[in-house]
């Protein structure tokens, strides 16, 4: 077990050299998402904490480890991917160490990745968090003052496991977080919030709104209420190149997510299909 333990730290741990190591797609000790089970995992580092668990939570002397199964075809947690039961569908690796992280190295070189093997990008930066995410092999980095950990996601090829009928997977949208959520009381209460952004934004980043609908609204009347907002964004020239409306799905009420992202970055997207409008 300690050798296990050993080479779990050895892939994870802060001291891994970047000249050492090439990054082995999203694998940890052979360990891969969408394919590998809980009965592999659990062989390596021991069981859960609670056994009958499908969000599960695991200790080794190095780490804090979460790992999200499936609990079928199409369900668990996570649905939309069609993989047998206790497929591992992401995992988190957290390390144990207090040590500050080096203010003199990238938070990829940590773990023996290269920049250059695929785009880190910056997906979230505030008082608290730094994200990096590298979309294409599904990593996740997020660094917390004296802390540091790693998440392993379904990489951008996964889309060939999606189940019929769920959205297009979209890794991005797995790693957005919003600035905040609301539900709104009134257009006025949207209105502010939009104002509010201009203090918010600056020339690197863009901002969104991503509209869910209340269950018991029409078609037309949602159609009138972007419009207003459309019209509101519009008529405001510091925001109108600054700020973009997302149209979401029907939730049981109304309710906002506000984003503040790098310019360059994908927008967010709803749990379907978003429709960009100005």
């Amino acid at each position: 077990m300690e050798r296990v333990l050993f080479k779990l730290f050895v892939v994870l741990v802060l001291c891994v050299s970047a000249d050492s190591q090439e990054l082995k797609d999203y694998e940890l000790e052979g360990i891969k998402i969408l394919s590998s089970s809980r009965q592999e995992i659990e062989r390596k580092i021991g069981p859960p904490h609670n056994a009958s668990c499908t969000r599960c939570s695991y200790s080794t002397k190095t780490a804090e480890i979460r790992v999200e199964y499936a609990a079928g075809r199409c369900s668990g947690n996570i649905p939309g991917w069609n993989v047998p039961r206790d497929t591992i569908l992401r995992y988190q690796v957290r390390l144990k160490s207090t040590e500050a992280i080096s203010p003199n190295r990238e938070p990829w070189d940590h773990f023996g990745l290269k920049r250059d093997i695929g785009d880190f990008v910056l997906t979230s930066n505030d008082t608290f968090d730094a994200i990096y995410t590298h979309v294409k092999r599904g990593i996740r980095i997020v660094v917390r003052q004296h802390t540091v950990k790693v998440e392993f996601l379904p990489p951008e090829s996964a889309f060939r496991l999606r189940c019929k009928g769920y959205p297009p997977y979209d890794p991005f949208s797995e790693i957005y977080y919003p600035r905040r959520m609301f539900f709104p009381e009134s257009l006025d209460d949207v209105k502010a919030t939009i104002d509010g952004l201009s203090w918010e934004i600056i020339p690197e980043t863009m901002g969104y709104l991503v509209i869910y609908f209340g269950r018991n609204t029409s078609a037309s009347e949602n159609e009138r209420y972007l419009s207003r907002l459309r019209s509101y964004v519009k008529s405001k020239p510091e925001l109108y190149e600054n700020v973009k409306i997302v149209r979401g799905i029907r939730r049981n009420v109304a309710e906002i997510e506000v984003y503040i992202l790098g310019r360059n970055w994908p927008p967010p997207k709803p749990l379907f299909r978003a429709e960009i409008l100005r």
